[in-house]
C-alpha cells in the first residue's frame, strides 16, 4: 500500500537554485527524503525534500552529467519511529539524452 501511495512521477524543470533537475512529485506528505538512480546503477545518497514553486519535490541537479543517453529513478523514504526507514518502490525510470555541447570555432582571426 505504501509502495503505491509514494509512487514517484519524474519530469525536468529549470529552477534558478537548481539549474537543470530531476524531480519527483510526491503523493505523500510524510516523505522527508528521497534516492536517486541514475542509468541502473547504484542507489544515490539519501536527498532531502525541496519546495519549488511551493510543491514538494524530490530534486537532484544533474547539471554535471556527461553528455548523451541516461535515465533517472527515484524512491521516496520516511523513518518510521516504529518500523524504521520506509521507502517506496522504484518510479519507472525517466529516460533523457544530455546534449553535445557545440563544436569550437575555427580560424579565429582579426578583421580590420
Amino acid at each position: 500500500m505504501i509502495r503505491y501511495l509514494l509512487a514517484t512521477i519524474l519530469a525536468f524543470v529549470v529552477s534558478p537554485a537548481l539549474a537543470v533537475t530531476a524531480v519527483g512529485d510526491l503523493p505523500d506528505q510524510t516523505t522527508t527524503h528521497c534516492q536517486f538512480q541514475f542509468n541502473g546503477g547504484a542507489w544515490g545518497a539519501d536527498a532531502p525534500v525541496v519546495t519549488i514553486s511551493g510543491q514538494r519535490l524530490c530534486a537532484v541537479d544533474i547539471s554535471g552529467i556527461s553528455e548523451g543517453a541516461h535515465t533517472v529513478a527515484a524512491k521516496a523514504v520516511k523513518n518510521d519511529a516504529l518500523w524504521g526507514r520506509l521507502e517506496s518502490a522504484s518510479s519507472a525510470p525517466l529516460a533523457f539524452t544530455r546534449p553535445a555541447a557545440p563544436a569550437a570555432p575555427v580560424s579565429t582571426r582579426l578583421v580590420p
